[in-house]
């Protein structure tokens, strides 16, 4: 739970500093910089370590951000991180500022599970009725998954939508067993 509450605040203090005009730029920076991190398992065991030095993390970082538009702002963050030996919650950290950039334009990051491809109108529908349901407008990262048969599931960090025709039939065998019982 610490972790949560220190990776929150470095979020905003990194958020605190992007302007509004630059903010999708940046999400998408966010997003580049953690696909580095979870395809190189090496390099963020790397930056976790706490044997290798501030300085030659620091340069395996700046391979990384080398080519970002916000190079110096990611360098800086860097920087105040790594000497507080900070590096094991810079995933967490990168997830909260995602978040967080979200939540300032009353958005929320849900990854919607579907059972087959649909068209473009199909899946617009569906997103507009999670954000009636939960207040908020929403980014969906789309999957298929065969194994729900039909309906989507809908999952953020702070609700799940089972609208799915595998979660029903679950619901139903289990209230079937409640009801025997």
């Amino acid at each position: 739970m610490k972790d949560i509450i220190v990776a929150k605040r470095y979020a905003l203090s990194v958020l605190y500093n992007i302007g509004e005009d630059n903010l999708a730029a940046f999400i998408d920076e966010v997003k580049y910089i953690k696909a580095v991190l979870d395809q190189n398992t090496e390099l963020y065991n790397l930056l976790k370590s706490k044997i290798v030095s501030i300085h030659d993390k620091l340069e395996f970082f700046e391979t990384i951000v080398n080519d970002l538009e916000h190079k110096e702002i990611w360098l800086s963050f860097f920087l105040v991180l790594m000497p507080k030996q900070r590096g094991d919650i810079l995933q967490q950290i990168l997830d909260e500022i995602i978040k967080n950039a979200y939540l300032s334009k009353n958005a929320k990051a849900v990854k919607l599970t579907l059972a087959y491809d649909h068209d473009e109108d199909t899946i617009l529908k569906i997103a507009k009725s999670i954000e009636k349901q939960i207040g908020y407008k929403i980014i969906y990262q789309v999957s298929i998954d065969k194994s729900i048969i039909g309906g989507f599931i809908a999952k953020s960090e702070d609700f799940c939508i089972d609208a799915s025709v595998l979660g029903n039939l679950n619901k139903f065998v289990n209230q079937s067993i409640t009801d025997k019982v």
